[in-house]
């Protein structure tokens, strides 16, 4: 990712943080360069997420939104949970769409997510 122009933070725990390319506002730019590397360096694909891993990570965004307005952000949303279901399937299907995520509306984002961490689709089913 270095090589092309991404700003990489190495972190103490041994984990990467990957910056959005300039300009890159929807993260769509860095998220293809993510899988691209990714592709390039064997990692196997991984099954998406089913409809009842979907409702837990709905869940726990819920949950996130209501501690960022605690923590007295302004958040946007929630979405529906049908409408959160739709745009997730519609993503995995290809669609360039970015389903709902309690941090819109954010604009201090590095605040926000050290006071209340970011829902990972990955802790779902204990992965």
């Amino acid at each position: 990712m270095e090589e092309r122009g991404f700003v990489i933070d190495r972190n103490s725990d041994g984990s990467v943080s990957i910056s959005d390319a300039p300009g890159d506002t929807s993260g769509m730019l860095t998220h293809e360069a993510a899988e691209e590397c990714q592709e390039e360096a064997g990692y196997p694909e991984v099954a998406p997420l089913d409809e009842g891993e979907l409702r837990v990570l709905y869940e726990s965004s819920l949950a996130t939104l209501e501690c960022l307005k605690e923590q007295g952000f302004s958040p946007h949303g929630p979405d529906s949970w049908e409408r959160f279901l739709a745009e997730w399937k519609a993503r995995v299907g290809g669609s360039d769409v970015t389903p709902w995520s309690p941090y819109e509306g954010i604009v201090e984002m590095d605040s926000a997510l050290h006071a209340c961490p970011e829902p990972q689709p990955w802790d779902t089913d204990g992965r």
